[in-house]
């Protein structure tokens, strides 16, 4: 069985029963997203920008609802804030994989409400539904490949026809309470599809080029870690240093832990997200997000590479953050070599490596990258999964 991750990363996995649906992929079902959702809702984005609160580098999204599916809301425009950006105060904070949206867009959003009156996505990418245009078709595309195959022909070949979900059946499903979900899939073309990584390629936000400079990073555990994620996190920490030409090194539990709120200057894992920044429990049973981390940095802190290794300009990585959600322990009564690669999945973000594959940039895994830790989905048959070429050519490329 695969379980998908998400990142800068998001880590989004079930372990409920049951089959993968011809995709390379298993996560919540519509229905359990749609029944931990406080409020779901058909919305179009009038602006987007940074978000003026102090706290997690964010942007804000003012959208306008334009049909209530579920739940109650104050009025008919809100907030609705993504993780990742630039704060008021110039700190960066890099999360590969955050939903992003233009002006003009519209959407399915799956909304969790927060303290200060702004939107979270449930599950982050998992809570997000784009509406894309396809001829007379108009989907609703979250930005992984997860579409279902009609027809998978020769294991060689790539299938021509899938399904995806129509966007107006999909809402009107959500608007009657979510009954049955066989009646929101159409079939569409493979190649017609491939528009809507092009789309999303204009999507993503901005991605600078991060690296560290400096022979060693210290990480540490915030308090209070769970039974065994020490050795689960040297284990991770372990693996890059073998091939970053980086050392990572374990430096010990600490009580100063600010996490992805602000930059404190140290390198964190925390469990329990204890800022509450993950829209969402994370549930054994069900699924969501396992963990949220990524680098920190000032985009006026930046270094030229060495003479030989090109002339791009790489802004600095000050720091880092990793952040596993509450409810994420339960994984390691059953499952510690999910969270070890869940651990080395993060901290390849936090290198500032992207997705190996699986996400809607990058595409299906073939066999070259199926392997790797830094793919889209985690592997849970409990083998001990590396980086792929790729990604250590990358590391090298960067020191």
């Amino acid at each position: 069985m695969k379980l998908s991750s998400l990142s800068t990363a998001l880590l989004l996995v079930t372990l409920a029963s049951g089959s993968a649906q011809a995709t390379s992929y298993l996560a919540m079902t519509d229905r359990a997203l749609f029944e931990q959702a406080p409020v779901v809702a058909q919305v179009s984005v009038l602006s987007v920008g940074p978000a003026p609160a102090q706290g997690v580098p964010s942007i804000d999204y003012i959208v306008v609802v334009e049909r209530l599916l579920k739940g109650k809301i104050a009025g008919s425009t809100v907030v609705v804030r993504v993780a990742g950006g630039l704060g008021p105060d110039g700190w960066g904070l890099e999360v590969v994989g955050a939903p992003a949206f233009d002006a003009g867009d519209r959407a399915l959003l799956f909304l969790v409400p927060r303290r200060d009156g702004t939107y979270g996505i449930l599950h982050m990418m998992l809570g997000a539904f784009h509406e894309f245009t396809l001829g007379d078709q108009h989907l609703a595309l979250r930005a992984l490949q997860e579409v279902r195959h009609l027809e998978t022909g020769d294991a060689s070949s790539k299938p021509s026809t899938a399904l995806a979900r129509d966007f107006q059946s999909f809402a009107d499903w959500l608007a009657t309470g979510a009954e049955d979900d066989s009646s929101y899939w159409v079939p569409v073309s493979e190649r017609r599809l491939d528009r809507w990584r092009e789309a999303f390629a204009h999507l993503r936000r901005e991605r600078r080029h991060l690296r560290w400079f400096g022979d060693e990073v210290e990480w540490q555990l915030g308090r209070p870690a769970p039974a065994g994620s020490r050795r689960l996190l040297k284990d991770a920490l372990r693996a890059w240093s073998e091939l970053a030409g980086l050392s990572l090194a374990y430096g010990g539990s600490t009580e100063v832990d600010a996490g992805l709120t602000t930059f404190d200057g140290l390198n964190v894992v925390s469990f329990d997200d204890p800022e509450e920044v993950i829209p969402g429990t994370f549930s054994c049973r069900l699924g969501g997000v396992v963990a949220i981390g990524g680098p920190w940095f000032d985009p006026e802190i930046t270094d030229r590479r060495e003479p030989g290794a090109g002339s791009e300009i790489a802004v600095r990585i000050l720091g880092a953050d990793i952040v596993l959600n509450d409810g994420a322990k339960c994984l390691l009564d059953g499952f510690p070599s999910l969270v070890r690669e869940a651990l080395m999945h993060e901290l390849g973000h936090t290198l500032g490596l992207g997705f190996a594959c699986g996400d809607g940039l990058e595409g299906r895994c073939d066999e070259a990258h199926d392997a790797s830790v830094m793919r889209f989905f985690l592997h849970t048959d409990s083998q001990p999964h590396r980086p792929s070429e790729r990604e250590r050519d990358a590391l090298r490329h960067q020191r």
